[in-house]
């Protein structure tokens, strides 16, 4: 699965397509380093069952 993952956000961040990426933060800081300019992070913090 983990591999899998990988090659997934190879192929939607470095190819550049997609509207929406839901990544771990690791990935997703991974993407703002290789397209700085076409990519922008929100994160959510904290356990997402409290906050519905």
């Amino acid at each position: 699965m983990i591999g899998l993952i990988a090659v997934l956000r190879a192929t939607f961040v470095q190819r550049g397509i997609g509207d929406v990426f839901i990544s771990w933060e690791n990935e997703a800081f991974l993407a703002v380093t290789e397209k700085a300019a076409r990519v922008m992070v929100g994160l959510r913090a904290g356990n997402p069952w409290n906050m519905m």
